[in-house]
């Protein structure tokens, strides 16, 4: 029996499935069985598959019924010690297998081992998240009040059960990071000039608010989509008229 049964989940990847299995076959590590369980591809998974000619890598097909049961299929088949799961269009560093069983039979206890992953580009290489200042909306004074509403019994929380973590969320709340770099949105309502200063107001400045320059330009990020459904009675109900609906 293989020490660690390793599960792939895959339908209609053949294109990018020899790169997972590959990245399993060269493992530091070999004492594992590969399991790929197609979820009904019909676009030549099972070739793929069995130009593997190692008695390591076991095919099982059956019909579509989405990721999530394939992947379960592949527990329920496993014969090893340790699971771990690879999705199709992804793959394994050399040493993970080693080092993740290192430290399950150094640790008995501990029931998972969670690695970390980098992105990569077409070519191979890591791409680095890049640091960009953000824009954030200060939650504690809106949390008080929450948690006021539910305390002194204006608002109820049935079950009654659910308060709890109701009231470890708002105690616990951070800031709210609003700011998206995105395509579409509702913009930032912010504007830069060229001397550094910002400017913001409930419409769009033509000057400066602090040197007067009349060179404005509104930041490129867009709001988060929680906060922009927040909008949605002002954007639709006529504000900042007083309007029947809005009142309503």
């Amino acid at each position: 029996m293989a020490k660690v049964s390793v599960i792939i989940p895959t339908r209609n990847r053949a294109h990018m499935l020899s790169e997972a299995i590959d990245s399993v076959i060269s493992q530091t590590y070999g004492d594992f069985e590969l399991v790929v369980v197609d979820d009904g591809s019909t676009d030549g998974t099972a070739e793929v598959v069995a130009a593997y000619q190692d008695s390591r890598v076991a095919y099982y097909r059956q019909v579509n019924r989405e990721r999530g049961a394939a992947r379960n299929r592949g527990v329920a088949l496993s014969h090893a010690e340790y699971l771990t799961f690879l999705d199709d269009d992804d793959w394994f560093l050399p040493w993970k297998l080693e080092s993740q069983v290192a430290v399950l039979d150094n640790q008995p206890a501990a029931g998972m081992v969670i690695g970390g992953w980098d992105r990569v580009n077409a070519g191979g290489e890591i791409v680095e998240p890049m640091i960009s200042t953000q824009w954030f909306v200060t939650i504690q004074p809106l949390a008080e009040a929450a948690l006021a509403a539910v305390r002194d019994g204006r608002i109820r929380i049935v079950p009654v059960h659910f308060e709890k973590v109701y009231f470890n969320w708002l105690e616990n709340i951070k800031d709210w990071c609003i700011s998206r770099q995105l395509w579409w949105g509702h913009r930032i309502p912010v504007w830069y000039c060229p001397n550094g200063h910002m400017t913001t107001g409930r419409t769009d400045p033509t000057t400066c608010a602090t040197c007067g320059s009349t060179e404005l330009a509104q930041d490129p990020d867009v709001l988060d989509t929680w906060f922009s459904s927040g909008l949605w009675p002002f954007s639709t109900l006529g504000w900042p008229a007083q309007t029947p609906d809005y009142q309503y």
